[in-house]
């Protein structure tokens, strides 16, 4: 009996859990900021590639931006609907130099995951000699299957 109990309350635990059904080809995406941090690393954001699927997420990223400059103050927006979207955030290491940046190209579904092509690209000629760490943030429709970085 204690077995049966459990097993329905392990199945209306699992019904209740809605998975996000991803839409498959190109996403389209609404731009937050593309830019570059220029604490020298005072913000402790390792290069890394982000998805951001709730609203505490999101604040402590905002809150480890603005640790230097208020980064944020620049954002299109800082209100996300998390049932609906998530945020994708990418961030380069740091530069020695300027003339860096760093690009979110296509975000695609395949129908099993979805692709997030990042572009990075370095200064040529003539730079500026100070600590950059570029970044690009956006918004895009939610999706609950995996996601790449390539």
């Amino acid at each position: 009996m204690k077995s049966l109990f459990f097993c329905s309350i392990l199945l209306i635990t699992f019904a209740s859990c809605k998975k996000v059904v991803c839409d498959e080809g190109l996403y389209s995406r609404e731009e937050i900021s593309q830019s570059a941090l220029y604490g020298a690393g005072d913000e402790n954001i390792d290069e890394s590639n982000l998805v951001i699927k709730t609203q505490n997420d999101w604040d402590d990223l905002i809150l480890k931006m603005d640790a230097v400059n208020d980064e944020s103050s620049n954002f299109a927006t800082i209100d996300i609907d998390f049932s609906t979207h998530m945020v994708i955030a990418c961030f380069d290491e740091a530069q020695s130099t300027g003339g860096h940046s760093l690009e979110i190209g296509t975000v695609q579904h395949d129908g099993s995951q979805l692709s997030v092509q990042v572009i990075k690209t370095s200064g040529e000629g003539l730079v500026t000699q100070v600590i950059t760490q570029p970044y690009e943030i956006i918004v895009i429709d939610r999706c609950d299957d995996n996601v790449v970085f390539n």
